[in-house]
């Protein structure tokens, strides 16, 4: 699947998700890509694990987890089984990932779509926090009937 964008002005093409991450470009899915049985630290982590020599440390990814969520004020813990999470936790976790890989872009395609009141609510917080720190650029997509947007930039950098 190829994504295209036009970034500072100038229209880009993506052959895969690995080439747009690479050019700091970051998405939060609407269908959530979770390993159930593994814990919230090791799905914000995978494919970009921390080592303590030949293996994994996941005291140092619950650590690192930890100072995620607490730049997003949300109240996950990184040691839980994702599968164990609301739906709107688990988009946290996906927001957390996205900010991990130190994206200049991050596109939400339709967030809210299997959401509650209460967890939009939540995420657009989340959201309007990020803007306001001002260190990355958002795109919110949705085609959900539940929010005022179809498609709009979440500041004006993008």
């Amino acid at each position: 699947m190829k994504e295209r964008f036009t970034l500072k002005g100038k229209e880009v093409e993506y052959k895969n998700v690995s080439e747009s991450e690479a050019a700091g470009i970051a998405i939060v899915h609407q269908e959530l890509n979770m390993m159930n049985d593994l814990t919230v630290a090791q799905n914000l982590f995978i494919g970009q694990e921390r080592m303590n020599g030949f293996f994994i440390d996941d005291k140092k990814m619950e650590k690192d987890a930890e100072e995620l969520f607490k730049k997003l004020n949300v109240d996950i813990k990184p040691g839980a089984k994702i599968g164990e999470l609301t739906v709107g936790k688990q988009q946290m976790v996906e927001i957390a990932k996205a900010i991990s890989t130190n994206a200049k872009v991050i596109v939400f395609d339709e967030p809210t779509a299997a959401l509650s009141n209460s967890e939009i609510e939540e995420l657009f917080k989340v959201i309007r926090d990020l803007r306001e720190k001002g260190s990355r650029n958002h795109l919110h997509l949705t085609q959900n009937g539940r929010n005022q947007c179809d498609f709009r930039p979440c500041n004006r950098n993008a």
